[in-house]
């Protein structure tokens, strides 16, 4: 009978470990297996727990471990659902009769079939598994009520999430009552509730309600305890966030008096006045009162009726929308739909089919197509495709976030699937005006609080992520911009990855003015190297201890056909960006003056981050620029993204009009050499097969089942092998080797030059290929093969073509022999030596010394009298020996 074993993701957290644990508990399992260490809290939580049971069973495989594991009955995989998270342990799941999973992530990028899978959108995996702990009788230790009670705080951000569930609270507190101990949850993660705090939150949860009055949903509900609770308030915004309110009132008995608190987000709603009614009082934000002389039930009644008293009634969409919409159809062509915006003075317009809208169609978009010669195409081939629509009834608000979050210029209004009007920015911006005094300071600050807001500052998030020599290098800067009265802005991979928790140390600057000058006062400044490029306006500074920053002027680009290098021109900062490839690429940071740390996010860059999308800034991005189909994959592999419908449509038009077909082979092979180098490049490869991407890289080229599993083996080498080897081994060399290994030598020479590969990046590609199988071949005719034989095979391959023909051998144990114990093997005795002993200078010497060398290898000899006796006894002729001077001559 196989293992019953648990895994779950490479540098597991506490829910990690913690439903890794109590799926063993549930299931009374073999083996609990980790790849690699935990995050560092959880070490340090596992390191005091050394002699508990939790401790003794994980066990952190090491790869060769890997391979010695054969038969797997059942697999449970815990807090994971995809295989590029499950490191080199992904290599079980092949193995596992039977495969369950546990996880409470959204089920999107599963890559993993199992035969039962336990998908729940809880604040944690634990819960998941705790609940079925304790409804089925199982014993929970005061030890792993604590780890549970860990990982739940730590994935809920204490209960304080949007994505924690009431079921999360109540699993919480059933925990404590079995002893989990909530002072060591403020040790590893930082604690916010007392145990108080979690019952009350528990029983407003369970006893929330919603009022609905003109459109408005209001929530309120209600506790009782016996004794007075601290920081109700603070239960109060963690309850919104945890259940996505705008608004609500919580009425709470503590003894003899009841507290309410009101919180609103919502300006028809003013939480101050409703809480004046109870003898309270505070900002149409945020109130609370405190009310004696009545019973919570009558508090509760009262609160209702006052609600329904005081909010306002919503606009809607009625009111303001342009009505009968101008439109064109979606079989329009681009000199069509031209002369329609000219005549009616359109900026924007829909584009609709059988009076349903399909998409909607810029001026500029119309332009440009034509310009690019699709005067008589439909103008579908350009609509953006990514909108939403509203209807008639459609709250003002509801309309005014769809197109402030998502850079929607449009909306089109739809009434029983029909196209009936627009609502244009123009209407909304009049709107908005005459509200503007009715606003709450919630409102106003609202979109900043979200992250989502196009102007902010990010001063904070640049101070404490950068290395404090990087942020003085920018202070420096802003003084010196601010002295020359130009504009400087971060730009970037930098921006992005700055917002996604990471960022870098190479630095982009734009400048608004001229970038030379910027950049030759601030080189003279730091006593640093100065390059400049005086045609394009740029320059790269290099400091003292070797740091290095780019500077560019502020330009925009003009593509004359179809994968044309651009034409450049001086421009402002929003034209910069909008050249850049994608929405989450197209951010700035300003560091000038005053304005240092303010985030510029002209095209919702930061949005598509939080909706995990890659998305094109304009519907000619690929027609200008095909290569940008494969750099979005490969985007989309690094960060688990996808692609925007309308960016995902566009790639298939290009695709299908030829344009790959048209990108320079040495463009492809450099973003095919970009892939090869992500960590994730597998995920990039099987996006690659998906659409079908990589028959242009070579006819019939594919990613097989065996494919994957030879690309698993390689990373397992590299992983085993690498600390052993150069560190200028080039990785990405023998993933292409293996990407097209199937195709034969001349296949492989002809794919090569088609890519357009540098001459001597080529040459060591084809010395990977040919070296490597020559060498497996010649190797599977010797079995079994002495150290010696081994060494003779592979001390004149280097460490790429060593990985390469580990593949070949499916096996890393040769490999690790060899570098580890027979590379820097030598003798003892050296040619000095020989010719004490007799021995002349000529080539046997050569053949003694390699012969004694093998020798030594296959562990014959050891020390130096071992090595003269062997030369003695080994070199003999004719009853004389062949080291005397007699026969030598």
């Amino acid at each position: 009978m196989g293992l019953k074993v648990i895994i779950t993701h490479i540098k597991a957290d506490f829910d990690a470990i913690a439903s890794a644990w109590a799926a063993y508990r549930l299931y009374g399992c073999d083996r609990l297996a980790l790849m690699v260490e935990p995050e560092p809290n959880v070490c340090a939580f596992l390191k005091k727990a050394a002699g508990t049971a939790v401790y003794s069973q994980i066990v952190k495989i090491k790869p060769n471990d890997i391979e010695a594991i054969t038969d797997i009955e059942h697999l449970i995989i815990t807090d994971c659902k995809q295989k590029k998270r499950l490191g080199t342990l992904a290599y079980f799941i092949d193995l596992a009769k039977e495969i369950t999973i546990y996880d409470h992530h959204p089920s999107y990028a599963k890559d993993i079939n199992a035969n039962r899978e336990y998908v729940d959108q809880k604040g944690s995996t634990t819960t998941i598994l705790v609940e079925k702990l304790l409804n089925g009788g199982y014993e929970i230790t005061p030890f792993d009520a604590t780890l549970y009670l860990l990982a739940i705080y730590e994935d809920t951000g204490m209960l304080t999430f949007s994505t924690t569930t009431a079921d999360d609270v109540r699993v919480v507190a059933r925990l404590i009552d079995v002893g989990g101990d909530v002072t060591v949850v403020n040790d590893y993660v930082k604690r916010e509730f007392s145990r108080e705090q979690v019952f009350v939150l528990n029983e407003l949860l369970m006893n929330m309600g919603i009022i609905s009055v003109c459109g408005v949903n209001v929530a309120y509900s209600f506790a009782s305890v016996d004794e007075y609770i601290e920081e109700l308030a603070f239960l109060t915004h963690r309850m919104m966030d945890m259940e996505a309110l705008d608004v609500l009132f919580i009425l709470v008995r503590t003894g003899p008096r009841i507290v309410l608190i009101g919180r609103s987000k919502n300006p028809n709603v003013d939480a101050g006045k409703i809480v004046a009614r109870f003898g309270g009082g505070g900002h149409p934000s945020a109130a609370s009162a405190n009310i004696k002389d009545m019973e919570l039930h009558e508090a509760v009644d009262s609160l209702k009726i006052t609600l329904r008293e005081h909010i306002k009634p919503v606009r809607f969409v009625r009111e303001i929308m342009n009505s009968p919409a101008k439109y064109v159809d979606t079989d329009a062509n681009f000199n069509e739909a031209m002369e329609y915006t000219l005549k009616h003075n359109l900026n924007h317009m829909p584009v609709a089919k059988n009076g349903k809208t399909v998409g909607i169609l810029s001026r500029k978009e119309i332009l440009q197509g034509i310009k690019h010669g699709l005067t008589n195409e439909p103008v579908s081939l350009l609509m953006q495709i990514e909108m939403e629509t509203v209807t008639p009834n459609t709250s003002f608000r509801v309309a005014e976030n769809i197109m402030l979050s998502s850079s929607q210029k449009l909306l089109p209004v739809e009434e029983a699937e029909k196209l009936i009007g627009v609502v244009t920015r123009t209407d909304l911006l009049r709107l908005m005006h005459e509200e503007s005094s009715q606003r709450s300071t919630y409102e106003e600050g609202a979109k900043t609080r979200l992250g989502l807001s196009r102007i902010r500052s990010v001063t904070d998030k640049l101070q404490s992520e950068l290395p404090a020599v990087y942020y003085k290098y920018l202070r420096d800067i802003s003084v010196i911009a601010e002295n020359a009265g130009m504009s400087v802005f971060i730009v970037g991979g930098f921006v992005r990855d700055l917002l996604m928790g990471g960022a870098g140390k190479d630095i982009d600057l734009v400048v608004e003015g001229d970038a030379t000058i910027v950049a030759t006062i601030y080189a003279k400044e730091m006593r640093a190297s100065l390059v400049l490029h005086d045609k394009y306006k740029t320059a790269t500074v290099t400091t003292r201890s070797g740091d290095k920053i780019d500077f560019a002027t502020a330009r925009t680009e003009y593509y004359g056909f179809s994968g044309a290098a651009p034409l450049v021109e001086s421009s402002s900062l929003r034209n910069d960006l909008m050249r850049r490839d994608f929405t989450i690429n197209a951010m700035a940071i300003r560091i000038d003056g005053n304005n240092f740390g303010q985030l510029i996010d002209f095209f919702g860059g930061q949005r598509d981050i939080l909706d995990k999308k890659i998305r094109v800034l304009h519907s000619l991005s690929f027609l200008d620029d095909p290569t940008r189909i494969f750099r979005a994959l490969r985007f989309a592999g690094r960060f688990g993204f996808i692609l925007g419908s309308h960016t995902e449509r566009l790639m298939k038009h290009a695709e299908s009009g030829g344009l790959i077909s048209k990108i320079n082979g040495s463009k492809l092979f450099i973003e095919l050499k970009y892939i090869l180098m992500e960590q994730h490049y597998l995920t990039v490869l099987y996006l690659l097969k998906r659409y079908d991407l990589l028959e242009f890289i070579a006819p019939g080229l594919s990613i097989t089942d065996f494919r994957q599993k030879q690309f698993w083996l390689l990373d397992m080498l590299w992983e085993r092998c690498s600390p052993y080897m150069a560190k200028n081994t080039h990785l990405w060399h023998i993933r292409y080797v293996l990407l097209l290994s199937d195709c034969p030598p001349h296949e492989f020479r002809n794919a090569l030059k088609k890519l357009n590969a540098e001459d001597t990046v080529a040459k060591k590609i084809l010395n990977i290929y040919n070296i490597s199988r020559f060498t497996a071949k010649k190797m599977k005719t010797l079995k079994p093969l002495k150290p010696s034989q081994i060494y003779g095979f592979l001390k004149k391959l280097n460490d790429e073509e060593l990985l390469m023909l580990g593949v070949h051998l499916k096996k890393s144990d040769i490999l690790l022999q060899y570098i580890k114990n027979y590379k820097n093997v030598h003798t003892i005795i050296n040619g000095n030596d020989l010719k004490e002993m007799g021995v002349p200078e000529s080539k046997m010497m050569g053949i003694i010394l390699k012969d004694l060398l093998c020798a030594k290898i296959d562990g014959i000899v050891t020390t130096r009298e071992q090595e003269e006796e062997y030369v003695r006894n080994t070199f003999k002729a004719g009853g004389k020996d062949k080291t005397g001077a007699e026969n030598a001559s």
